[in-house]
């Protein structure tokens, strides 16, 4: 945690004990009140700086991961949120990935999580469609990267349904040496029969279009 929210909680603690302790005091309910309210402040700002520290720790989780990919293949990172939430593109093989991500919590409930994941898909789906990369002959395949929460079957099963590919950080290597072809015995000679990633021009290009940078 910054230690702005630790001086902040800090406070926040200080008032609603003070708050108690009047309340005892004095007799006084509206005391106790506020001084339970203080309390709990405290534990809905202490949760949600919990989850933006997992949400900025799967982040970085999966941009190790590309980074660590894009040693092979090409990979940009999109500037801001657009195309329906895709923040990187990268070129495993034949086919484009959109990469979009999720940050729904392991501990949320199924009966939220799922339509806003469902919700998500689709909008990942329309975005991936829509991405200016065309004219490069290649089709475009979405993914949501879950950074906070397992992909299970139940995960898996909904986003076949909304034609969008759920996985986890970890399970993008396999990923992309799939769509590259590498997978099997025959996987150097199927690799070498699929079509080449785009050169240095042709990235370029994407690049421009998109406003996009390539990781290294």
């Amino acid at each position: 945690m910054s230690v702005r929210l630790w001086v902040g909680l800090a406070v926040l603690a200080f008032a609603a004990g003070s708050l108690l302790r009047l309340g005892v005091e004095t007799g006084g309910a509206g005391f106790t009140m506020f001084g339970m309210v203080a309390f709990l402040l405290i534990g809905v700002l202490a949760l949600q700086e919990v989850a933006g520290q997992q949400a900025r720790a799967g982040r970085g989780r999966l941009d190790g991961v590309l980074r660590r990919q894009a040693r092979r293949w090409p990979v940009l990172r999109l500037p801001g949120t657009s195309w329906g939430g895709v923040v990187y593109l990268a070129r495993p093989g034949p086919s484009w990935v959109a990469l979009a991500v999720d940050t729904s919590s392991e501990a949320g409930l199924w009966a939220l999580v799922g339509p806003a994941l469902a919700a998500r898909a689709r909008k990942l789906r329309e975005g991936a469609a829509a991405l200016p990369v065309e004219g490069d002959g290649a089709a475009v395949l979405p993914v949501l990267v879950l950074v906070r929460r397992k992909v299970r079957a139940r995960e898996r099963a909904l986003g076949e349904a909304a034609g969008v590919r759920l996985a986890n950080p970890e399970d993008l290597p396999v990923l992309f040496a799939e769509l590259a072809g590498e997978t099997g015995a025959s996987g150097a000679s199927k690799a070498a029969d699929e079509e080449a990633p785009p050169g240095p021009e042709g990235l370029a290009g994407v690049a421009d279009r998109l406003g996009a940078v390539a990781l290294r």
